[in-house]
């Protein structure tokens, strides 16, 4: 087989297995615990990338896109397959059609991340770049878009999370976050892709990107093993904390109602057991407790026996007029069995706890009751408190919240100093999942510099220390007690300061280099119309007003403002970049965005308001001003 046939087949192929098996990867037939115990695959990912960065180097724009997509079908597939393990034997849906979803979604996942090995190869051609060095920008800026894009967001099995078994190198979190890691794992690959290139070529022009992906490497280790060997002068006490695993089957959950007092018995009887050492917290999982409770209760009924200050995961509701609104909820008990605060969910499961905007007036027309959650409000800590010792801010995640890095970083900003989450993995089954779940807690856990705890239905529970460390780790699908220290610390990392700042300043670069690309460097000493430079200006005034509108609300993940702030931007940069252009393709985009902006609002006006009806105007006068732009302009 020629060198040709092996970039398009092997290269693609050897990579998207290499990314797959550097996350925690278990198969039920070899046992319930990942393949790999030491946690060394992760060291993977800082090659996994280079044979198909050695296929796309010499690509077309094409090409390379599709090389980018073979790659992370097959990475998804590998880090996913649990989508099946889901649908057909807790969803009952056939193993035919569980299958084609879990395809579906690896292929849109691996078309946006394609779209960066795209866009790193256009900008190559446009502006002689290094391919090599703009593929860690233009990754690392797709990967931290797929935290907020589309439908509120599914970072799930982000490259990064692979250095979390690698403590050394997972210390960095604290400095540049998830997608910090992101891009060095891109620069590392990226570096040893050219450096095989030059060799073979005969030139040196790598040294560059492998002096910079060397010089941080080496910067990492040595703040890693600072890190790992300094005391955490923060951390000035301690609380015991027990987390109950009750191992409730999950067709016994969906039908709580008529096994509410087996599993009220159940949990009751495992904080009884917890209880015969000293204990300051005892922690239930997400929806453990069987009854839903009134927003405003005083406290939980059905409650028995010795009572420690509690964090349990159930339901609330309330009651708006004609309506009633379910919260996934985290109630906050005290030793009087008084309730003392809440937390309520924000960011909720698409298409299962809430319907996305803007398809929910339909959806409930459709089938009525479908995603009956509404979202909380705020990240804010609660002060909980202690028996025999002073009171802790807590933060708690419900389910996958956790995933999202920005969600545990509010939570510590406004004040927390301990961590929890709430989470039912029984979904998954035994797979590679709840592993996958777990490590993504240990960058939080060092990302923000405090211990996180979990307690699950099924398992992993466990307590993660905040250099990321797992102690107490639990069995799946096992009843378990956790019963363990937990230290408090306090530290003030770079990452709560800084915040995804690699990430943003990544998209920022590319977006700003894609609109000189596609305008023309002469854009400002060319010679064109008044109209084609009003509606420029107009354009990109409009992705500017949209990312200012919307800041607000999505400061409260409020996932319909990130999709109407998609929506808006999107149409602002075809706007603006059409408008601008010189090239036939620029009438192209604006007849698209203004046939699509009409299509998209006059549906949406229907279903959620007239005022949606203004953006069918816009979309008309963009689309009626490219209809009149003449065809031949060069």
């Amino acid at each position: 087989m020629n060198l040709r046939k092996w970039q398009v087949f092997f290269a693609p192929v050897l990579s998207g297995i290499l990314l797959g098996i550097s996350q925690p990867l278990v198969i039920e037939r070899f046992g319930s615990v990942p393949l790999d115990k030491t946690g060394l695959s992760g060291l993977l990912v800082l090659l996994a990338y280079v044979p198909v960065f050695l296929g796309a180097r010499n690509a077309s724009i094409k090409k390379a896109f599709w090389l980018g997509f073979v790659t992370s079908l097959i990475q998804y597939a590998i880090i996913l397959y649990w989508f099946v393990i889901a649908m057909t034997v807790f969803g009952g849906i056939s193993i035919w059609f569980s299958v084609f979803v879990l395809l579906l979604a690896c292929a849109i996942l691996a078309a946006y991340i394609a779209s960066a090995f795209a866009v790193a190869k256009y900008l190559q051609q446009r502006f002689n770049w290094p391919f090599f060095l703009l593929l860690p920008v233009t990754l690392c800026s797709v990967e931290y878009l797929r935290n907020f894009i589309i439908l509120g967001g599914f970072p799930w099995g982000t490259p990064g999370y692979a250095l979390a078994s690698i403590p050394v190198l997972l210390q960095s979190a604290s400095l540049v976050g998830i997608y910090g890691l992101v891009f060095y794992v891109v620069l590392v690959n990226a570096a040893i892709a050219s450096a095989i290139t030059s060799c073979f070529a005969k030139q040196n022009k790598w040294q560059g990107i492998m002096f910079a992906a060397g010089s941080i490497t080496v910067a990492f280790l040595l703040y890693g093993n600072w890190r790992l060997s300094s005391e955490d002068k923060t951390q000035l006490d301690s609380v015991q904390v027990a987390l109950l695993q009750g191992n409730i089957e999950q067709g016994i959950k969906n039908k709580a109602h008529f096994y509410s007092d087996a599993i009220l018995s159940k949990y009751q009887h495992m904080q009884k057991q917890a209880l015969q050492q000293p204990v300051d917290i005892v922690v239930w999982p997400e929806a453990s407790f069987p009854l839903s409770v009134p927003s405003r209760a005083l406290s939980l009924p059905g409650l028995e026996g010795p009572m420690p200050t509690a964090i349990i995961g159930g339901v609330a509701y309330q009651r708006r007029g004609h309506e009633v609104f379910y919260y996934n909820s985290a109630f906050v008990v005290d030793a009087d069995k008084k309730l003392v605060g809440r937390f309520d969910k924000n960011h909720l499961v698409p298409f299962g706890e809430y319907v996305p905007w803007p398809f929910a007036k339909i959806a409930n027309k459709v089938v009525p009751g479908l995603g009956v959650f509404a979202r909380g409000q705020e990240f804010k800590p609660i002060l909980i408190p202690l028996a025999h010792k002073p009171a802790l801010s807590v933060g708690v995640t419900i389910c996958y919240e956790g995933v999202f890095p920005e969600i545990s970083r509010d939570f510590v900003k406004n004040g927390a100093d301990l961590l929890v989450n709430l989470t039912n993995d029984a979904w998954y089954g035994v797979s590679s999942a709840p592993y996958q779940h777990l490590n993504m807690y240990r960058v939080r856990a060092v990302e923000t510099g405090r211990s996180y705890i979990r307690a699950t239905n099924t398992g992993v529970s466990a307590i993660i220390d905040a250099r990321g460390f797992i102690k107490n780790a639990t069995p799946l699908y096992e009843d378990a007690i956790v019963t363990a220290n937990v230290p408090i610390s306090r530290d003030k990392t770079a990452y709560l300061f800084l915040g995804d700042v690699v990430g943003y300043l990544s998209v920022l670069f590319v977006i700003f280099a894609l609109v000189i690309a596609l305008v023309g460097k002469t854009v400002f000493t060319r010679r064109r119309p008044f109209k084609d430079w009003l509606l420029g200006a107009l354009g990109f005034a409009l992705m500017l007003w949209s990312h200012w509108h919307f800041a607000a609300a999505k400061l409260k993940w409020d996932e319909a403002a990130f999709t109407k702030d998609t929506f808006v931007t999107a149409f602002g940069f075809l706007v603006g970049c059409g408008a601008l252009s010189s090239k036939p393709w620029g009438r192209v985009a604006l007849l698209w965005a203004g046939a699509l902006a009409m299509t998209l609002c006059t549906l949406i006006a229907s279903v959620e308001g007239i005022i949606y009806g203004l953006g069918s105007i816009v979309g008309f006068v963009v689309f009626l001003s490219a209809w009149l732009r003449p065809v031949d302009r060069k």
